[in-house]
């Protein structure tokens, strides 16, 4: 007796309390060029908005052809929400932008490291209408896409 009680105390207090918000986590585990990107994003539904928290580690790959560079000194990461306009020929339409301050250097064959865990903020009313959401890092002249939409 003592314990359905207790079970029932339990499921009071609990529903009781405020829960948290539903959280959708996205595995990263992708490549572009000479980075390796492994981590995950988390997308928090908050109302009418998303917050995404980003847990990335890069590393540097000098081997590969696209985007190559002898070193990478990233500056940015950043938050997109895009929008296909029409045809796969077409345009692609920016409908969010938000870049937030890095500092990663990668200088040698295999260099690797953990990006500051960042949290960015996103109406839903631009994800509904985009048809791409996602990050990417940037050292101001080469852009380097995470390929994981988070959607």
């Amino acid at each position: 007796m003592i314990s359905r009680s207790l079970l029932l105390l339990g499921a009071l207090a609990s529903a009781c309390l405020p829960q948290s918000p539903a959280a959708k986590t996205f595995a990263i585990d992708t490549q572009y060029g000479t980075l390796f990107f492994r981590g995950s994003a988390d997308r928090v539904d908050n109302g009418s908005k998303y917050v995404i928290h980003t847990r990335l580690r890069l590393t540097f790959d000098k081997t590969q052809g696209v985007n190559w560079v002898d070193r990478i000194d990233l500056t940015t990461l950043a938050l997109v929400a895009t929008r296909k306009t029409g045809t796969d020929n077409s345009p692609t339409e920016m409908l969010y932008r938000r870049a937030q301050t890095i500092s990663a250097q990668f200088t040698k064959q295999g260099d690797a490291l953990d990006l500051p865990e960042l949290e960015f903020t996103i109406d839903k009313a631009i994800v509904e209408k985009a048809t791409y959401v996602g990050l990417n890092v940037s050292d101001g002249k080469i852009l380097w896409p995470i390929a994981v939409d988070l959607r």
